[in-house]
């Protein structure tokens, strides 16, 4: 089903979120591809900002982050006057290996493996913190410092949108933000930032892990941040 896909959807900069059982006109979303399954963030991201609904998304072990595109390829799929909740139900139906729950506000998809793995990156505890005027590439910064153990990777470049780069003010991705976390797991530390900030979180493993925040439209920007990995 899912992988007939596509068709229409201008997202204003300034949309407000709709609930998961609001039905959308329609959403154009990147169809799933047979050979190709660390594409399935592409699916996920088009619903997410076509249909107003904030995600976050976790990869296996062997995909990294995928990054996102300004439209959906001419062969994409259309969800007519569908719910985000018969959309991601449909998409899961299609890629069993994952799963889906609404956490705080947030649309969460992970593997199914990884959600029964008491031993995964984002069940880690994440001590409380409060912080005040800060970029989200830094605040990320933040809660990789305040995980147990600390996930913090010190890296070189800033990695911030391209659009700040040329803009004023910054892309909405790199505008400061305060946040003040009461501590719990990583998972639901992502969530306080994608609330706080807008964005969406895309976690990937392979290659440099690390979690990229995209901002709820696609001039808005993007920004990620490496994470050491325990041993």
């Amino acid at each position: 089903v899912i992988s007939g896909l596509a068709v229409c959807a201008a997202v204003a900069a300034h949309e407000q979120q709709i609930a998961v059982d609001t039905p959308v006109p329609s959403v154009r979303a990147a169809a799933l591809k047979d050979g190709a399954p660390c594409d399935l963030w592409r699916t996920v991201e088009h619903i997410s900002r076509f249909a107003r609904v904030p995600v976050g998304f976790e990869h296996t072990a062997n995909c990294a982050p995928q990054g996102w595109g300004r439209r959906p390829e001419a062969d994409a799929a259309v969800l007519d006057g569908l719910t985000p909740r018969r959309m991601f139900d449909q998409l899961v139906a299609a890629r069993p290996d994952y799963a889906w729950k609404e956490i705080d506000g947030v649309v969460v998809l992970r593997p199914v493996a990884a959600w029964q793995d008491t031993a995964n990156v984002l069940a880690r505890p994440v001590a409380p913190f409060a912080v005040t005027n800060r970029r989200p590439h830094d605040l990320l910064h933040d809660v990789f410092r305040a995980t147990r153990p600390p996930l913090f990777q010190p890296h070189d470049d800033s990695r911030l949108s391209p659009e700040t780069h040329s803009s004023d003010p910054p892309a909405a991705i790199d505008r400061h933000v305060n946040l003040n976390f009461a501590g719990g797991t990583l998972l639901q530390t992502l969530n306080a930032v994608t609330r706080t900030t807008g964005a969406r979180w895309e976690l990937g493993y392979w290659g440099h892990p690390q979690v990229t925040l995209y901002a709820a439209t696609y001039d808005g920007g993007a920004t990620s941040v490496p994470m050491r990995m325990p041993r």
